[in-house]
């Protein structure tokens, strides 16, 4: 009889627990159910058990919850309303100041084979996630090397096999390129539609053009668009696919885009924490940790 008075208590207590944000319990409340259904001798056991479980049903709930503050998108350089309004649409800024409408949309986005779902080298683009902004005008760009006297076998050597950027990338460079506005969004003939009157400057700019060349300068960032399983197979200093990264209980494999290094292998676009060393990534770089993932060094 006693051992079920206690279950139904205790019962009673995580639902108080889980209602936590409608109804706190108050001290007494705990310290009453504990004196009707434990031994004295066994209190202080029997508590401690309690609050463990307690503490771990909070944290719990926490984590369902959803992300924690600044964690998400909202005021992250992404958020073209607040962090980076430079870029942002100065008509939207000044209705619904909405943070997706520049990359996504419910209705009326981009087709797949539509004249719109090509690419400035003539590429049809295939991964268009409710795609609501313009693809990049960017004719061709010039990749990463390492230089015409780095070695051109073994671990020194550029085993990132590149092509030209592909997949998500290219909707990541249709901003950051600078070909397009970043503002530059919404169906012709809807009610949303971006002044297109403003582009990326500064450090933003990434695979912006060169003058001399003609082409989108990528030629000092890290290489994308390679396949990560070819690069390993040629290099013992990089870890295999399997190798966790972060805390989230993932692999680096669970990053590749049909197994290739992409922009958003290492960067998350939708949640910035804004943190020296965490700069919408994955992985805190503190002392080169996130290097250090698929680096072996």
């Amino acid at each position: 009889m006693r051992q079920r008075k206690s279950a139904i208590g205790f019962t009673l207590l995580v639902k108080g627990l889980a209602m936590k944000g409608k109804k706190v319990l108050s001290s007494w409340m705990i310290e009453k159910f504990f004196k009707e259904n434990f031994k004295e001798k066994n209190m202080k056991k029997s508590l401690l058990v309690i609050l463990t479980m307690m503490l771990g049903l909070i944290l719990v709930g926490s984590a369902i919850a959803g992300l924690s503050p600044t964690s998400g998108i909202t005021d992250s350089y992404h958020d073209l309303g607040t962090t980076a309004a430079t870029y942002g649409d100065t008509g939207e800024q000044g209705g619904q100041n909405r943070i997706c409408v520049y990359c996504h949309a419910p209705h009326n986005t981009i087709k797949l084979g539509s004249p719109e779902a090509v690419d400035g080298m003539g590429n049809p683009v295939e991964y268009l996630p409710l795609w609501n902004h313009a693809i990049t005008d960017m004719a061709a760009y010039e990749m990463y090397s390492n230089g015409p006297l780095a070695p051109t076998t073994g671990d020194g050597a550029l085993n990132a096999i590149m092509g030209q950027p592909t997949g998500v990338s290219i909707l990541c460079l249709s901003c950051h390129d600078g070909s397009v506005a970043t503002n530059a969004y919404g169906a012709p003939g809807t009610s949303s539609v971006g002044a297109g009157d403003k582009t990326m400057t500064g450090r933003a700019l990434i695979g912006g053009l060169n003058i001399s060349t003609g082409l989108g300068d990528l030629s000092n960032h890290h290489p994308i668009s390679f396949d990560y399983a070819a690069a390993d197979a040629l290099d013992d200093e990089i870890n295999p696919a399997t190798t966790s990264m972060g805390t989230f209980g993932k692999t680096i494999n669970d990053f590749l885009f049909g197994g290739s290094v992409e922009c958003a292998t290492c960067h998350d676009v939708h949640n910035g924490t804004e943190a020296v060393g965490v700069r919408l990534t994955y992985v805190d770089d503190d002392r080169s940790a996130f290097c250090l993932t698929c680096h072996f060094k």
